[in-house]
């Protein structure tokens, strides 16, 4: 089992700009740095706005599954909800 480990990850077997994880990641970033740019002109991340889209379409409505669902931990999670409730948002 580690040998084939090993194998997967030897010289000419792994290249990262061509694999599916590299680009899956790549996207995601494009997508969140232009949510980031649209979402600007209200002062909201596109992370604050995931969490305000599912919380008002009913799909989430606890902090541990806003965590879950965006892939945060449950204590970035409290704190970004907080910082939301103190902007009455």
């Amino acid at each position: 089992m580690a040998d084939a480990i090993v194998d997967l990850f030897s010289e000419g077997q792994f290249r990262s700009p061509d694999s599916l994880g590299h680009l899956l990641t790549r996207a995601r970033n494009m997508l969140a740095k232009s949510l980031d740019a649209e979402l600007a002109e209200y002062d909201i991340t596109h992370t604050q706005g995931s969490i305000l889209w599912l919380l008002a379409s009913g799909e989430m409505s606890t902090a541990t599954d806003l965590a879950r669902e965006l892939y945060v931990d449950a204590a970035s999670m409290t704190r970004m909800i907080d910082r939301l409730e103190k902007r009455k948002l």
